[in-house]
């Protein structure tokens, strides 16, 4: 752990982080590339956004109206309200026409599976996982990766944590703490 990274920050990018370098390395991101992130002000989301944004791509997030500011806090060139009537033709607009290159189909094309709410099954040996991981920590111990954390719950609190999860009140992620 990278010194003066605190514990509860390290725990959310050993996590969220390794895997949101995973998810864009699988998907073969490209300085050129225009990504979608939905959900973008989420733990996973906000740190897909800041790794997308410093490979060089484009990044639109999507996320609630609530969130939009967080989501351009984060990096994101555009905030789009995905709960808004239209926001899939919004993306097409800002990028002209072409709509994101890495979206479902481009996710297809590039050779990967498409599954569950974190979209995509990656299967990598325990030493890239750790690299994803070391990389995390590395990065956000140069402040090149800043998670936000939304609260701290001590774990007799739980079902207060899991509220602001399930009412979508939570910007970055949600730690329980003993």
């Amino acid at each position: 752990m990278p010194d003066g990274l605190a514990l509860d920050t390290a725990l959310v990018v050993f996590q969220a982080g390794a895997l949101a370098r995973g998810l864009l390395s699988a998907m073969r991101l490209d300085a050129g590339d225009t990504v979608l992130i939905t959900a973008a002000a989420g733990r996973v989301g906000s740190l897909l956004v800041q790794w997308a944004k410093a490979a060089g791509a484009t990044v639109i997030g999507a996320a609630s109206r609530a969130k939009l500011d967080a989501v351009t806090g984060f990096g994101a060139d555009h905030a789009v309200d995905y709960d808004a009537a239209g926001w899939a033709e919004e993306v097409r607009e800002l990028t002209f026409g072409r709509g994101a290159t890495l979206d479902i189909q481009a996710i297809a094309r590039r050779g990967l599976t498409l599954c569950g709410p974190l979209g995509m099954v990656i299967r990598k040996s325990d030493a890239e996982q750790q690299d994803d991981a070391e990389q995390a920590l590395a990065a956000a111990g140069r402040g090149e990766l800043r998670p936000r954390i939304h609260g701290r719950f001590p774990l007799d609190q739980a079902a207060g944590a899991h509220r602001e999860l399930e009412e979508r009140r939570s910007v970055g992620a949600v730690v329980l703490t003993i």
